[in-house]
């Protein structure tokens, strides 16, 4: 009797814990069942890797994930700056880069399909391709680029994608942050947005405003979506939405007047109005189906109430200009100390409407406190003899020395470039290729007299960078670069526009874009010191 009743207990207690074990299950099943989702928004990258398995193998893999994600390809692209002798299955595409080529032979084709010659797994949506380190030079850094792209579908272009350094065809050692003290705070992110472009405002040398968009659609030019705009008393810790407070001191003249030198930027129309804004030779980009946006002109904006109003004058842009865009305010407008208004800008003559390469610097430019304005390029003849083709988004600020240094983006995108002024803005020196990689910049004056540029840093590792300036712009100090954020993953490289202010403490307060997940871009402040 005792014996079976002895039985009985110990089936129970198995029959206890193996119910326990299932429930356990069940729940962790049922868990896991609620929390995967299937993605079906527009293609992405899932996942991606790129390791060093041998001296012989170094693997790349993507997954992609999405809606029609079959109907575009897989790409792999070498990045500028390109040395060494070209690699096995690369070739040198009409568009100056290096790609791995697909099955488009004898005509060679960036576009590689999935499970297409190149591709070593049979995977659905996964593409693997593997470098032999043994056909890199040992010394030399290779940058590139490899993702997914809505090619060769027609229409607007579609992509996702991630960057990384081969050092000898190994994985390059990640560098590490290097400034001081630096802590990071996230002040906008949320699922789904695509919030970037943050502006920077300063108000009695204490307040804080940003304002940013916050787009449903990963694009530069579609604004769908809306914007947002918070203001900081605390030097940037945090953040609550701003009051009517919209302006920067800098655009104060006298007393409440205040005067902006702007551009209209993209001007959205019917896909009707094409052909005549052609006949005009006016830059044009694609929006969505039904509508197009082209570039306006110049616009001076004032206001007589602290920015409660405006009102917005139109310029007659150059005669030979399509049209003229900007860079953040904060960057690209200035006074001096003799007085003159800067606004630095970038627009296309003409003759190079529709080549994208052929961006050139331009100047608005105030002699009499904002109440007329000349609109002119930087160099009267236009890029030619340098080795980069154009100059786009830049920034300018007033060395120690009263020079006015402007950097500037350069195209092909690659490093920044010099210009320089002695008369205030109305004549310009050649431009020369600094040492800093990375765009687009903002550059400063410190209280010490030195200069201090950041700029985003859009090769692996991905984020935000700076350099300083001890001798008014001449040489920087990218020898000792310092790396504000090094995480950033984004599409396409699709991070940066940092834009600082120095506090009263003399540490750097710097605000940007930056995704870190590879999905959800979001503004991001960092407070740091320079070493």
């Amino acid at each position: 009797m005792k014996n079976n009743i002895m039985q009985h207990l110990f089936l129970a207690m198995v029959f206890s814990i193996l119910l326990t074990s299932c429930n356990d299950n069940l729940l962790s099943v049922g868990t896991e069942s609620r929390m995967m989702t299937v993605y079906t928004g527009p293609p992405r990258i899932k996942t991606f890797s790129i390791k060093n398995l041998n001296d012989s193998t170094t693997r790349m893999r993507i997954e992609v994930e999405g809606d029609n994600v079959e109907l575009g390809s897989f790409y792999v692209r070498q990045n500028p700056p390109v040395v060494g002798p070209i690699l096995p299955n690369f070739y040198l595409n009409t568009n100056g880069y290096r790609y791995l080529y697909g099955e488009s032979i004898p005509v060679k084709d960036l576009n590689l399909a999935d499970n297409g010659i190149r591709d070593e797994d049979s995977t659905v949506n996964v593409f693997t391709y593997t470098f032999d380190p043994r056909d890199f030079v040992d010394t030399i850094k290779y940058f590139f680029q490899a993702g997914w792209h809505n090619r060769p579908q027609i229409g607007p272009y579609e992509h996702d994608s991630r960057f990384f350094t081969l050092l000898g065809g190994k994985i390059d050692t990640l560098v590490s942050e290097n400034i001081l003290n630096a802590k990071h705070r996230v002040v906008y992110k949320v699922d789904g947005i695509y919030a970037a472009f943050p502006s920077l405002y300063t108000y009695n040398d204490s307040i804080l405003i940003t304002s940013f968009s916050t787009r449903v659609n990963r694009s530069h030019i579609d604004p769908e979506g809306g914007s947002k705009r918070l203001m900081s008393f605390d030097n940037g810790i945090t953040w609550s939405n701003a009051s009517s407070i919209n302006y920067d001191q800098v655009w104060t003249t006298t007393g409440t007047n205040l005067v902006l030198p702007d551009v209209q930027g993209w001007i959205y129309v019917s896909d009707t109005l094409r052909d005549s804004l052609i006949t005009e030779k006016r830059i044009i980009n694609e929006v969505k189906p039904g509508t197009i946006a082209y570039i306006g002109g110049t616009v001076i904006k004032r206001s007589t109430n602290n920015g409660t109003s405006w009102t917005t004058t139109s310029l007659a842009l150059p005669t030979d200009c399509s049209g003229l865009y900007n860079h953040h305010i904060k960057a690209s407008y200035i006074v001096t100390t003799g007085g003159t208004r800067l606004r630095i800008v970038y627009g296309r003559r003409k003759v190079n409407f529709n080549n994208a390469l052929k961006d050139e610097a331009y100047l608005m430019r105030s002699t009499d406190n904002g109440v007329t304005w000349s609109t002119f390029p930087m160099l009267s003849s236009g890029v030619s003899g340098l080795e980069v083709q154009g100059f786009n988004e830049s920034s300018i600020v007033q060395a120690a020395n009263g020079k006015i240094i402007a950097l500037m983006r350069s195209v092909p995108e690659g490093y920044l470039w010099k210009s320089e002024s002695a008369d205030d803005g109305l004549t310009w020196s050649t431009p020369v290729k600094t040492t800093m990689w990375g765009f687009p910049p903002h550059v400063i004056k410190l209280e010490d007299g030195r200069l201090l540029s950041t700029y985003g840093y859009r090769r692996a590792p991905m984020g935000i960078r700076a350099a300083v300036s001890s001798d008014n712009g001449v040489t920087w100090s990218t020898s000792n670069e310092m790396i504000i954020r090094n995480d950033g993953l984004g599409s396409g490289g699709d991070l940066g526009y940092p834009l600082v202010r120095q506090l009263t403490d003399g540490s750097i307060f710097c605000i940007y874009y930056l995704t870190t997940d590879g999905m959800n871009t979001h503004i991001a402040t960092t407070h740091f010191e320079i070493p």
